[in-house]
């Protein structure tokens, strides 16, 4: 089961947030906080439902409740914040990649977000990603509807993102992203769409980074959970997601450093 738990290092950098987030860690809970977000991590890594979580991580119920009260908290976006310096990014790539959607991912209680549209795939839901050129760690991570044009979200997936370079394909050649972009004082390199009239010039250079995204959503959809939303609110994904790209982000750090 190695693969599907948390390791050392990643552990050690998601309990040094926790410690800092008020009323969640209590002195001697170490190893129960562990064992809640190991659980949760093997949910994660592997796909399977909230039932069929292993009895070592505790009683499933319990798990899953603790997981959506976090949800509900914020705390797993909490975890996720941060672990990118603002001051190391400087180039930054978008774009949005589509997840399916199982049945039971479907009719939330109340009435609840839930993200959930339909494509040529079926039911799907899209994630909306910013990630660092330089590092390919994840900035930050939003939810559409699986049928929602990355061009229309591009400026939730920049946040508040000024004055750097922004990397990212055709999809985002519209005059609106490029306005947006301008009023940001972000360089845009975007390749034109073919019906563009005045082709704007690219830096063919700097675009060669555009794949450092690919292999983001590559990483990012090793984790079954995600593959496979089976979540059927926005907040339950979601705290997956964000749960998922801090994981990502430590283990870049870490592979980072031993690269030198």
């Amino acid at each position: 089961m190695t693969r599907q738990m948390l390791g050392d290092a990643e552990w050690a950098t998601l309990k040094d947030k926790l410690q800092a987030i008020g009323r969640i860690w209590k002195h001697g809970d170490e190893g129960r906080n562990r064992r809640f977000l190991s659980g949760v991590y093997y949910l994660l890594r592997t796909g399977v439902a909230w039932a069929d979580l292993p009895v070592e991580f505790s009683n499933s119920d319990a798990v899953r409740k603790r997981f959506r009260r976090w949800g509900k908290a914020g705390i797993w976006q909490r975890l996720f914040e941060g672990t990118v310096a603002a001051e190391q990014v400087d180039k930054l790539l978008l774009d949005g990649t589509i997840c399916k959607a199982h049945r039971s991912a479907t009719g939330a209680r109340g009435g609840a977000a839930e993200d959930i549209g339909r494509s040529r795939g079926g039911l799907t839901t899209k994630i909306g990603a910013s990630v660092c050129a330089e590092t390919q760690q994840i900035v930050r991570v939003i939810l559409a509807p699986g049928q929602r044009n990355d061009c229309v979200l591009a400026a939730q997936m920049l946040g508040q993102a000024e004055g750097m370079t922004v990397i990212a394909d055709k999809a985002f050649d519209t005059d609106p992203v490029r306005n947006d972009l301008a009023a940001r004082g972000c360089t845009a390199v975007i390749p034109s769409k073919d019906n563009r009239r005045q082709p704007k010039k690219l830096n063919k250079a700097a675009y060669r980074r555009r794949h450092g995204i690919e292999n983001v959503f590559s990483r990012v959809k090793d984790l079954v959970r995600i593959t496979l939303r089976r979540d059927k609110t926005s907040t339950s994904y979601l705290g997956f997601l964000h749960l998922a790209c801090a994981i990502l982000n430590i283990r870049r750090d870490n592979f980072l450093a031993r690269k030198g």
